[in-house]
């Protein structure tokens, strides 16, 4: 789920405030966009991957500053239901062996006082609801709550946060998408204070490239944000992923990142960043992902990220994988024409006997599984209509004018329905 351009960022700003403790929400200082995965940090903090995920995945994070300074995330997300996704996630920040000195009253440096330690340690809950779609689009609505406790050498301090925002994702033909979104927040108690830290906006176009720069499928993401921040600063992102395979299927999936965040008044005003990353993905579902990102911060110094995820089958069916595996290829039948960009889907009536279970996955033209449409279920004994939309996983329209397959499994017995989603341009 990790919403495009709020990618769980620190509710903590990591300065002081003017007497010296760092409380939760009080100070400035540097937005570090320390709490985020290595996919939304190797595009310049921008999520631009994650803001439609589907099935269940588990996430664990390191980020290291150097300096036995380190980072430990752990998080899963999930749906309940097929309108709301929930997230979770637990971190640690452990900065043991820390040098104390002592300054002259000119700021030089006078001696060493030895070492002491600081830990911070947190937790945070996300849900997104869809609220709305129809015709190809989507509108969902976000919250996050978040919370973090401080353990410095003489003192603790605690607060909570929550921020609320929302995205909607539009398909523009030709395999592309668009996406936008607006975050508030967060806002939240700690320190004794009640703060409001940032508002913002931003937006990402998402395509797929049936034939790309390998001669295979490919796809691209592009984005940017701004975000106005409580203390009248201001800061700009712009982030882009390329990768090369298609990430629905089985197989290996490679992906380039990049990006940069603008921010004057910030101790580096241009900070850069870059990643890379794969992906592999078996026939049953499973996914197991490994990323990396370079963040330089100036004088602070640089964050390197890596995020090692796996992902569970979405409500994967073996018994149908298997079915369709040992099948011969779909026989080129009479096709089944509609137009998702006016809302219309691809529908296959069935009749199914007593207790029948049935599924409906996605194929390419050469058979591949790309999606499952419906999970094996059992129904009641009659006539029922089984519907595609148009849309493939990533929240992507399918290209149009192609030819795919749904593949329905009724009590054992596999068939294959031939559908082709129509260009609507220039048809009245």
């Amino acid at each position: 789920m990790r919403i495009p351009g709020i990618a769980l960022m620190l509710v903590l700003a990591a300065g002081g405030p003017a007497r010296g403790a760092v409380d939760v929400g009080t100070g400035f200082g540097e937005r570090l966009w320390t709490l985020t995965s290595a996919r939304a940090a190797g595009s310049g903090g921008i999520a631009l991957e994650d803001p439609w995920r589907q099935g269940v995945s588990l996430d664990t994070s390191n980020i290291s500053l150097g300096s036995g300074l380190q980072w430990y995330g752990l998080g899963y997300e999930g749906g309940v239901g097929d309108l709301l996704r929930v997230g979770m996630e637990g971190f640690l920040f452990s900065a043991p062996g820390i040098t104390q000195t002592l300054e002259t009253s000119e700021g030089k440096w006078a001696a060493d006082l030895g070492t002491v330690g600081a830990s911070e340690w947190g937790g945070r809950l996300v849900g997104q609801l869809m609220m709305a779609e129809g015709y190809g689009w989507k509108l969902a609505g976000l919250v996050r709550v978040s919370g973090l406790v401080q353990n410095l050498p003489s003192e603790s301090h605690s607060g909570a946060a929550v921020e609320a925002g929302g995205q909607a994702q539009q398909p523009i033909g030709g395999g592309r998408a668009v996406t936008a979104w607006v975050l508030a927040g967060p806002l939240g108690y700690g320190g004794q204070t009640l703060f409001s830290r940032q508002s913002q906006v931003g937006g990402e176009l998402m395509g797929s490239i049936p034939r790309g720069l390998l001669g295979g499928d490919e796809g691209y993401a592009v984005g940017a944000d701004g975000r106005v921040m409580g203390e009248g600063l201001s800061a700009y992102g712009l982030g882009f992923v390329y990768w090369f395979g298609n990430r629905s299927r089985s197989g290996l999936t490679f992906s380039l990142r990049g990006g940069g965040e603008y921010g004057k008044g910030s101790a580096e005003v241009f900070r850069p960043r870059g990643g890379l990353g794969a992906l592999w993905r078996s026939t049953r579902g499973w996914g197991f992902q490994l990323d990396y990102a370079y963040a330089p911060m100036g004088e602070v110094g640089s964050f390197n990220y890596l995020t090692l995820s796996v992902r569970l089958p979405e409500r994967a069916a073996d018994a149908a994988v298997e079915v369709m595996e040992t099948s011969s290829p779909p026989p080129d039948d009479d096709a089944i024409y509609f137009y998702p960009q006016r809302g219309e889907k691809a529908r296959v009536p069935v009749v199914t006997g007593i207790d029948a279970v049935v599924g409906v996955s996605l194929c390419d033209r050469q058979g591949k599984l790309l999606m499952e449409i419906m999970a094996p279920q059992a129904m009641e004994a009659g006539e029922h209509m089984l519907e595609w939309d148009g849309m493939l996983p990533e929240g992507v329209m399918a290209n149009l004018e192609i030819p795919y397959y749904m593949t329905i499994m009724n009590n054992g017995q596999l068939t294959y329905h031939k559908v082709i989603p129509k260009d609507d341009r220039g048809v009245r």
